[in-house]
């Protein structure tokens, strides 16, 4: 029964979410593959292939822990706001509790961001080919292909808690966002809630710290 009601779950979350699913493989697919466009082109007047190349990883870092959070986001938002707008009255109408179903769909949402990891690791590796790197430059598609299912996956976690919780959570997410942007224009607090945040290795948002290189020596 268990295994059934996650099949039906699973399809209908796939069907409700294919432009999303579509746009997150096509987004994720690309980025590896933009990494490495046109050093062929940029070789022939500027030289050293290994320093572009480093170059290019550096300039699109940035890129995936945001585009990581924004599938988290719209996974999210896509999953739960028509429950939300119609005040659970589909669910309510279920033979089987309310904290269940949301189970159910929080794990077909894990399950539905597999693609979008699967098609950025398998960018990467063809990327990382087709470039031929120089012996100097090692390329990392698959942790960085996990590092971007993880955070995925934080963000994803985090905005269904808002959406589940109401309110009073996106009170207090504001309220975080709000100091942190005060801090970052020089008002201290005692503690650094970034740090707190991003830094702290038992913090969710840890893996969103660092460098997110493709590339590296």
């Amino acid at each position: 029964m268990n295994g059934k009601m996650f099949r039906v779950t699973l399809a209908a979350q796939a069907r409700y979410l294919a432009p999303v699913l579509a746009l997150a493989v096509v987004v994720a697919a690309l980025i590896p593959l933009l990494t490495v466009q046109g050093v062929d082109e940029q070789v022939r007047w500027w030289g050293g292939r290994a320093e572009l190349l480093l170059e290019q990883s550096r300039l699109f870092a940035p890129v995936y822990p945001a585009v990581a959070l924004s599938f988290g986001i719209f996974f999210a938002a896509a999953n739960w706001l028509p429950d939300v707008w119609t005040r659970w009255v589909y669910v309510f109408t279920l033979p089987v509790s309310r904290s269940r179903v949301a189970l159910l769909r929080l794990a077909a949402g894990i399950v539905l961001m597999t693609p979008a990891v699967l098609a950025l690791w398998i960018a990467g590796m063809v990327g990382a080919r087709v470039a031929s790197l120089p012996s100097v430059v090692e390329a990392h598609p698959g942790a960085l292909a996990l590092r971007f299912g993880a955070a995925t996956l934080v963000s994803y976690a985090l905005t269904s808690l808002l959406v589940l919780m109401g309110r009073r959570v996106w009170y207090l997410g504001l309220a975080l966002i709000v100091l942190v942007v005060v801090q970052g224009f020089g008002v201290h607090f005692g503690v650094s809630l970034t740090d707190i945040l991003f830094l702290h290795p038992l913090s969710p948002l840890h893996v969103f710290a660092g460098q997110w290189l493709f590339l590296d020596v």
